[in-house]
């Protein structure tokens, strides 16, 4: 099946008899069919007797297609390296037990990407499809984001005032050791003229607060309610410590930034993109069956009724979407 950015399981070169579907230049043969239709099966029975399988795996080869159309109609593409480097890092994830959906949802495409049965030469094609797919989102999100209105972003401020509260914060210097001996020389430096960062990067065994200033803490940010209490307890500019919270802490209060409303200003442009992203989530399911469906035709012959059933099929999941 060949399409405009994606090559769907190898591209048609059969004869005009063996194609099923055309999405512009796009084909789509019986042999693909025939292909993913037996990887979806994992079973020995002909697949002219699964009808129902043949439909759905159709319905979706075809919508495979039409996310490859509008990736094209956006200048997008990826390439089969990119995408066996992301399946390469999809796999090990999986191997740590991280989890990873690149296929935002689609039940699927998580299941080629994650099922061992299934060629790579197919998974890569799965994976090309879900960045192709999580591409075109973006580009419908980053198109949506311009047509959002001040208005519209005032009226999300005011119905959601909560999500733009803060809450008290404090700015602190951290260092973090796991033996106490650490700890307290860290404190005799710092009491005897060595600055805290110097410290901080010398003795703090965590890298995540850069030279030892952790900005912006809240109260939930701590992984430990213990940390988070013990900060929240401590007076500006006192060095406090050590302290052992299954590990040692030395910290010091640098500043204390009460509670706050944010005001519209400062969050407009976290507003439009978020509305940017809800937009499309719908509207460009459907705008896009709409798109392509009138562009897909289907062959004459034993399939076309399964073809056309299948493309009625993806324009009224995406009306009802």
């Amino acid at each position: 099946m060949a399409a405009v950015a994606l090559c769907l399981g190898g591209c048609s070169t059969g004869h005009a008899g063996d194609v099923l579907a055309r999405v512009g230049q796009a084909s789509l043969t019986t042999a693909t069919l025939d292909h993913w239709v037996s990887i979806e099966a994992h079973s020995g029975e002909p697949t002219s007797a699964r009808p129902a399988l043949r439909q759905r795996v159709l319905a979706f080869l075809i919508s495979a297609d039409w996310t490859s159309a509008e990736a094209g109609a956006h200048g997008i593409a990826v390439s089969d390296a990119e995408a066996r480097r992301q399946l390469g890092a999809f796999e090990f994830d999986r191997l740590q037990g991280i989890g990873y959906e690149p296929a935002v949802g689609d039940p699927r495409l998580s299941a080629l990407l994650s099922d061992p049965r299934v060629p790579t030469a197919d998974r890569v094609w799965a994976m090309k499809l879900a960045l192709l797919r999580a591409r075109v989102r973006a580009a419908r999100a980053r198109m949506a984001e311009r047509q959002v209105t001040r208005a519209q972003i005032r009226a999300y401020y005011l119905a959601h005032l909560r999500q733009f509260w803060l809450p008290e914060r404090r700015d602190v210097y951290l260092v973090e050791a796991y033996k106490r001996a650490a700890i307290e020389r860290a404190a005799r430096e710092i009491r005897s003229g060595t600055s805290f960062r110097a410290v901080a990067a010398h003795r703090s065994i965590y890298a995540v607060t850069p030279h030892g200033i952790r900005l912006d803490f809240k109260r939930s940010d701590a992984g430990l309610k213990a940390l988070a209490e013990a900060i929240f307890a401590a007076k500006p500019g006192v060095l406090m410590g050590p302290k052992k919270i299954i590990i040692y802490y030395l910290f010091k209060v640098i500043r204390i930034k009460p509670a706050e409303e944010q005001p519209l200003a400062q969050v407009t442009a976290a507003i439009r993109r978020r509305l940017g992203r809800l937009a499309p989530t719908l509207a460009g399911a459907r705008d896009s069956a709409r798109r392509w469906a009138p562009a897909t035709s289907c062959s004459p012959g034993a399939l076309a009724r399964t073809c056309r059933a299948s493309v009625r099929a993806l324009l009224s999941s995406a009306q009802g979407a």
